[in-house]
């Protein structure tokens, strides 16, 4: 089976042929724990030791095919035009390495250490190659330019560059092996495998890679955005291990220094590329995973850091450029931060007086000129002015209903802090109702808002005040606005 596999001349035979590798590893796996059930004193030999070397040749022969720089002949001629950045579909490319990562993923649940053996130096030895890049970038008129004199240097580049993706995604996918009950044992590969990715993105900063120059045809900058995204998109993958790293540090009350240090690392990194000039897959990934480590790890000391009040005051003052689906992380991150309550700690220390009062500040000031807009009586006949605000509206009605879905299963007390400060923003959408209930556009974001609202907060508002909302938006609505709107 094994000069069967990499004797295929179509990848869909290739591929084929790991669904044959895969019955055969769920029935070792079995075997192996009927063994550790009829043995458990572990004397008898390990089934899945009896395979180790055919699952290490496996294991490497995968890692090779897949390596750009040690395979280019066969993989050069795969389509990797990754086109819109919402477009979901795999090319053939990203259908390839997702394929041999997963038969990577089950190899290394049989033989986990021998896996990492080869992995992580791998992974070390292109951090290294990727960081040499300093020394070809010049600055020429005020324009970087990555400048190669040979030929064989853009093929290197064009591979490295590659193969950086493909081990970043086996490592995003390999990061439960770092977790729960293997934390400790392998907390020093992984706080290095943490700390390479952290570099690597800082060097991406700092060279602006996603705004080099190139001699050669512009085939190199998607290559650069690909590497920029997959490094944040690891990085997302290990939150769970600083959500078990900050836990035990706090139960065993040790120094909270070298994990604070780290996170605001990540933080002054998205923060930069959240708020600067960089590629919307890039600031998505960035924004994603800043939610992932609000939400998930919920470290108290995140409010302070200074990068992230940045991002605080630049979401108040709604001067962040994202597409549309950033802008949703974005803001669901920010009210993260405010409400979600914080592990490990007492309900006296989650300081929810001081939370409550800052998160009214920041939705005041964020809402403001949504509020505003409400009591200006020229809007009800103006057509231009409805238009000009028309993008307020629906921005801040789109943030506020993700803000309603976010806390819908919390506590009364996190939707109690929300409802009070969304309590005059209930008034203006009512107010501007009446105005755009001709506007399908506008229509579905206010009545998506009320519907998310009623949903989350009828506790917090009363049964008589949502029974007046609902009343008074039947009361105005045609019978064909209602089918539409359902």
């Amino acid at each position: 089976l094994f000069k069967y596999t990499f004797r295929q001349p179509q990848m869909d035979s290739y591929y084929q042929t790991f669904e044959i590798w895969h019955v055969f590893f769920d029935f070792i796996s079995l075997l192996e724990g009927s063994q550790i059930d009829k043995f458990p004193d572990n004397k008898e030999p390990s089934i899945i030791l009896r395979y180790e070397d055919l699952f290490s040749s496996l294991l490497e022969s995968i890692l090779t095919k897949m390596q750009f720089s040690l395979n280019q002949e066969e993989l050069q001629d795969m389509d990797d035009d990754c086109g819109d950045d919402d477009d979901d579909s795999a090319t053939e490319w990203q259908t390839f390495v997702l394929q041999c990562i997963e038969m990577l993923a089950k190899i290394t649940e049989l033989i986990p250490e021998t896996s990492f053996k080869m992995i992580c130096p791998l992974f070390t030895t292109y951090c290294t190659d990727f960081a040499q890049l300093s020394g070809f970038i010049q600055e020429v008129d005020e324009v970087r330019m990555l400048n190669f004199t040979e030929h064989e240097h853009w093929q290197g580049l064009n591979a490295l560059l590659r193969d950086i993706r493909s081990i970043l995604q086996i490592l995003g996918r390999l990061a439960e092996h770092f977790c729960d009950g293997l934390f400790e044992a392998r907390f020093q590969d992984t706080s290095y495998l943490i700390q390479q990715c952290i570099g690597m993105i800082k060097f991406c900063l700092s060279a602006s890679v996603h705004n080099l120059k190139f001699d050669q045809p512009d085939i190199f900058l998607p290559q650069f955005v690909q590497v920029e995204a997959g490094i944040l998109s690891t990085l997302k993958a290990y939150v769970p291990w600083f959500s078990q790293y900050y836990g035990q540090l706090k139960r065993d009350n040790l120094e909270l220094a070298p994990l604070i240090e780290c996170v605001e690392d990540i933080v002054d990194i998205c923060s930069t590329v959240i708020l600067q000039n960089h590629p919307s897959l890039v600031q998505r990934c960035a924004a994603d995973l800043l939610l992932s480590l609000v939400h998930t790890v919920r470290l108290p000391f995140v409010m302070s850091i200074k990068s992230y009040q940045n991002l605080v005051l630049a979401g108040c003052q709604k001067i962040v450029q994202l597409d549309a689906k950033s802008n949703r992380l974005f803001y669901k991150m920010l009210i993260c931060g405010y409400l979600m309550p914080w592990p490990d700690c007492l309900e006296k220390e989650q300081q929810w007086e001081r939370r409550k009062d800052e998160f009214n500040t920041f939705s005041n000031t964020f809402s403001m000129d949504f509020r505003n807009l409400s009591t200006n009586a020229d809007l009800l006949n103006n057509k231009e002015m409805q238009a000009q605000a028309k993008p307020t509206i629906v921005h801040t009605l789109e943030v506020l209903t993700e803000w309603c879905l976010e806390i819908r299963e919390h506590n009364k007390r996190i939707r109690a802090i929300l409802y009070d400060s969304l309590d005059f923003c209930v008034d203006a959408a009512l107010h501007f109702f009446p105005i755009y209930i001709q506007q399908s556009a506008v229509l579905q974001v206010i009545l998506k808002f009320f519907l998310n609202l009623i949903d989350s907060l009828a506790a917090q508002m009363g049964s008589q005040r949502c029974e007046k909302i609902i009343q008074f938006l039947m009361s105005l609505l045609t019978k064909e606005q209602i089918e539409n709107s359902l």
